[in-house]
């Protein structure tokens, strides 16, 4: 993985090898931009710096001219001249040739400039403009790094995926657990996602220490399904009866 790069201390998003990763990862499991949801095994939009669901509805509202959550700098546009002085600040991603920012990001940067402008000295404006103008410069060239990175870590987890899920297949059929619903238990998956996201094997020592609690929690399931069906069941021959 591309190290992050090194910015003024200042800059929130100064971060250490071990915080990016974190946040890469989404160790924290983040809110979606759209929908507010914790997202999971999800990458951030490093452009933007926020994380959006796989849901392609979330993507949809993100985008939606009316949600105005993107704009392309019109000169002519009373509402975008007021960035004008902070547009070398903000990060972009680009729409055939056209410059797409982040109304949020804008936001923010516009309201620090207005206020370190107001304080009256221009010098230190002036430091900390090229300060930011670096540091964004720096983030674009790692999101871009890291989006090369990103296509090729992509390949090796699914390879890492399907080596996984025939391992379980086969220890979950030795122990006669039904597949669908043992790989829906907390603990499956959890451990599924974590040697995934580490691209490494499942090994007989590892379904050892989690068999026991999975047999467990796929019992459980199993009997919540059950109950959930007979209960489907019930409420329909009552409204079948209630209708006739």
């Amino acid at each position: 993985m591309p190290a992050p790069p090194s910015l003024p201390v200042n800059s929130s998003w100064n971060l250490s090898e071990a915080a990016f990763i974190n946040y890469f990862f989404n160790s924290g499991c983040s809110p979606c931009f759209s929908c507010g949801r914790s997202v999971d095994n999800v990458f951030p939009n490093l452009t933007y710096r926020i994380y959006l669901c796989n849901n392609k509805a979330c993507l949809g509202h993100f985008m939606s001219k009316k949600q105005d959550n993107l704009f392309t700098y019109d000169p002519q546009s009373t509402r975008h001249r007021q960035y004008e002085p902070i547009l070398p600040l903000l990060l972009y991603d680009t729409f055939v040739d056209n410059k797409v920012y982040l109304s949020k990001q804008a936001k923010k940067e516009l309201a620090w400039y207005q206020h370190l402008k107001s304080l009256g000295n221009e010098d230190t404006l002036l430091t900390r403009m090229t300060e930011k103008r670096r540091a964004c410069h720096a983030l674009r060239e790692h999101a871009m790094k890291m989006h090369k990175w990103s296509d090729h870590y992509n390949r090796e987890r699914i390879v890492a995926n399907k080596k996984n899920v025939v391992f379980l297949m086969v220890m979950m059929h030795s122990a006669h657990l039904n597949y669908n619903i043992a790989l829906a238990t907390p603990t499956m998956r959890r451990t599924l996602q974590a040697f995934n996201l580490r691209l490494a094997c499942l090994t007989l020592t590892v379904w050892r220490d989690i068999r026991g609690q999975v047999i467990q929690e796929h019992n459980e399931l199993r009997e919540s399904k059950k109950m959930s069906l007979k209960m489907g069941i019930k409420n329909s021959q009552t409204r079948d009866t209630l209708a006739a």
